[in-house]
């Protein structure tokens, strides 16, 4: 399989060491036979894929959201399914949980739908918890976890005082 992605902010060195093509979104949709959405929701991401981008895929391509329901606008994914624009869909995020399964989504054949529990095995909640005690200590060692997603917030004075008070 050859992989393309998309991303605002790409991690360059990663996608060279794992050959994988960076693409902007739209030539990634033209090219994809499969894609899988993995966004942050909220409204700079709200209908990300629209009608507009469900005419750029293929007919033979599906999509896959894995990200936020809001991420996927579902009236057009459904005319799109109907029309013979896109071949299926694989739905794991919905904007109200539980789903309004009267949407016509629902009713489509070619959609899998499933309830956004995929990291919700017995392991992976371990993993987590073993995670965050491991942060924890480091934190009260007076150090810095490796997975900070904000790794500013530790120069500031505050968080430093903080720290030396634990």
């Amino acid at each position: 399989m050859r992989v393309v992605a998309s991303d605002l902010y790409p991690d360059r060195a990663f996608a060279a060491e794992h050959g994988i093509e960076l693409l902007e979104l739209d030539e990634l949709l033209k090219r994809a036979d499969y894609v899988s959405l993995h966004v942050f929701g909220g409204a700079d991401n709200a209908a990300l894929i629209n009608a507009d981008r469900l005419a750029l895929m293929k007919p033979t391509a599906c999509l896959l959201n894995l990200a936020r329901g809001e991420v996927v606008d579902l009236d057009a994914l459904d005319a799109a399914l109907t029309e013979g624009r896109l071949a299926g869909a694989g739905i794991d995020a919905y904007t109200v949980e539980p789903p309004d399964v009267s949407h016509p989504i629902f009713r489509q054949p070619r959609v899998v739908f499933t309830p956004h529990t995929g990291a919700d095995t017995v392991e992976s909640v371990e993993r987590v918890g073993l995670m965050n005690v491991e942060d924890i200590e480091t934190i009260l060692a007076g150090g810095r976890p490796t997975r900070v997603l904000n790794p500013e917030v530790f120069e500031t004075e505050a968080f430093a005082a903080r720290r030396a008070a634990a």
